[in-house]
């Protein structure tokens, strides 16, 4: 399992070096397509729905972030939202229904004291809310993802994909100057391609978790 994950991430990284050469969306989408794929024939062996649903939402978000001009955020994070609810449910379908619920109820509660924090701030764009909403969600899965599954691809996996969305959100800080005193499309171009170095890997590792045998730790 080591030799085929090593394998294909130095596939997909090489294709990403590539695509760095062919600067357009739309072969950038294809990577993540890639990704699905290595899904689908996990299905076949073992099975395994979830994270191929997953990945499809995840595909119907990048088509709005990266292929459509201009991009679609909020449609785009709605979609990642989904993708995150459905990994929280990936993480917690061994665990008994009491356990379960628990951490249900948990979450729910930090969402809407986050939503009352958004309110008093007299945030009133969406996009923010269901970005704290996304945001939060997606640090509880990684955190959880640590805590229960320690080395495991999908763990890699989420930890890739989480620190492409700091540099997408790190992109957007820089190029509209917005929360931070730094206004530079050099730094958000930087930070585009920095968040593009980690993602195709980071899908791909979350497509190979559901091979069989991938329970076994990547180091």
């Amino acid at each position: 399992m080591r030799v085929i994950v090593l394998t294909l991430l130095c596939a997909d990284v090489v294709a990403y070096l590539l695509l760095q050469v062919w600067f357009t969306a739309f072969l950038r989408y294809l990577s993540v397509c890639l990704a699905y794929c290595v899904s689908l024939i996990a299905l076949a062996e073992t099975q395994e729905k979830i994270v191929p649903f997953a990945l499809l939402f995840t595909l119907a978000a990048d088509w709005f972030f990266v292929v459509c001009d201009p991009p679609v955020p909020l449609a785009a994070v709605s979609l990642f939202l989904v993708v995150q609810t459905l990994y929280f449910v990936r993480l917690n379908r061994k665990r008994d229904k009491k356990a379960f619920f628990l951490a249900l109820s948990a979450r729910t509660v930090v969402f809407l004291f986050l939503m009352g924090v958004f309110l008093q701030a007299k945030i009133r764009e969406p996009l923010f809310y269901i970005a704290g909403v996304y945001a939060l969600m997606f640090a509880e899965n990684l955190a959880e993802g640590i805590a229960f599954e320690r080395a495991h691809p999908f763990v890699f996996g989420l930890a890739f994909f989480l620190l492409c969305d700091i540099f997408v959100a790190l992109s957007y800080l820089f190029q509209t100057g917005r929360l931070i005193p730094i206004e530079s499309l050099d730094l958000a171009y930087s930070c585009r391609v920095l968040a593009w170095s980690v993602y195709p890997p980071s899908q791909m590792l979350i497509a190979l978790s559901s091979f069989s045998g991938s329970e076994t730790p990547l180091f």
